[in-house]
């Protein structure tokens, strides 16, 4: 995630964060720790967002963020591998899920809330989604196991089919662990 100039880079026990000029061998001009298993980062409105599958939650920094950095506050959120922040909304990709699952958040909530809306079941195509971004009006999920980029209204919502889909021999789409949308 880019953000202020500064890039973070999430590993197994730390956030690391260098500047965008970093280049080569450079050591990082802050590291974090206690970033453990950070599958995801994101950020939007002055806030880093990262997907902590370990500890079950998404935790929200205030940026930039400091050496000694504590969450402003954390949504418990089942298995959070990829997710998205936009437009008021927090989307979290449930590993967990046996056929794929977005549940769809409050962008500022915190603690244990309902999700306002989840995307799963047959209809979706979802087999193993990995990341997720929202552009504009519409959400793109990459799934590794049915190896293509799958589209949806960004306010879908239960067991409906993707608008449209990336995918077929010919798009040279295959197990697709990252996605960016410009």
């Amino acid at each position: 995630a880019v953000d202020h100039d500064e890039i973070y880079v999430a590993g197994i026990n730390d956030l690391l964060v260098f500047p965008t000029t970093a280049n080569g061998d450079a050591a990082p001009s802050r590291r974090v720790s206690g970033f453990f298993f950070a599958e995801a980062l994101a950020v939007d409105g002055g806030e880093l967002y990262m997907a902590d599958d370990e500890e079950d939650q998404v935790r929200v920094y205030a940026l930039p963020v400091g050496d000694d950095a504590l969450p402003v506050r954390a949504i418990s959120a089942e298995c959070p591998f990829g997710m998205a922040v936009g437009a008021g909304e927090l989307f979290v990709n449930n590993a967990c899920a046996s056929s794929g699952e977005i549940d769809v958040f409050p962008e500022h909530a915190n603690g244990s809330p309902p999700a306002l809306r989840m995307l799963r079941g047959d209809h979706t195509g979802m087999q193993a989604p990995a990341q997720i971004k929202r552009f504009r009006d519409e959400l793109y999920v990459s799934d590794i196991d049915a190896d293509q980029i799958l589209i949806y209204p960004a306010a879908a919502s239960g067991d409906v089919a993707p608008a449209r889909t990336i995918g077929g021999p010919h798009t040279g789409v295959f197990t697709p662990l990252g996605l960016a949308v410009h």
